[in-house]
């Protein structure tokens, strides 16, 4: 692979490894990058996120309680990387990017402060499906007139 220059990764879709020059894949990359405005930033401002995150933990003790103050803080906080995934099937296979967002520094608190309302909040999930064959499934035994419609929506860029 490193003779060829070439890189392994993902299709977004369908858990298929694709093998790429490193050259496309990096004018891929750029593309997405430049397509979508993204500017590179003069100085990482994680440290700063890191100080203001660790601020308002202090300071929220209504919602956070001081024993899990130590554990909503980020140890080693980092800025993410941009890794793409192919998207084989459209054309030209532009890249998806996935971002893991792990440590970055505010990854914890936000874990936690999502689970506040779904504690406090029964949401009635009748109408939810987390599986397209779960759902067709459901639906081949419901008559559906001409005049019903179906709204769906999908989850983005929530990992």
């Amino acid at each position: 692979m490193n003779a060829e220059n070439a890189v392994i990764t993902q299709s977004d879709k369908g858990k298929t490894t694709v093998i790429i020059y490193m050259k496309n894949y990096t004018n891929k990359v750029q593309s997405f990058v430049t397509e979508n405005n993204i500017n590179a930033l003069k100085k990482d401002p994680t440290n700063i996120y890191q100080k203001s995150i660790q601020k308002v933990i202090k300071e929220s003790n209504l919602v956070i309680n001081k024993r899990q103050t130590q554990h909503l803080i980020q140890k080693k906080p980092s800025a993410s990387n941009l890794k793409a995934q192919l998207k084989l099937h459209k054309t030209n296979n532009p890249i998806q990017p996935v971002i893991n967002n792990r440590t970055a520094p505010a990854y914890k608190l936000t874990k936690h402060l999502t689970k506040i309302p779904q504690q406090q909040i029964s949401l009635n999930n009748q109408y939810n499906t987390n599986s397209s064959a779960n759902l067709a499934n459901t639906l081949k035994d419901i008559p559906i007139q001409d005049n019903h419609k179906m709204i769906t929506f999908d989850k983005i860029f929530i990992r």
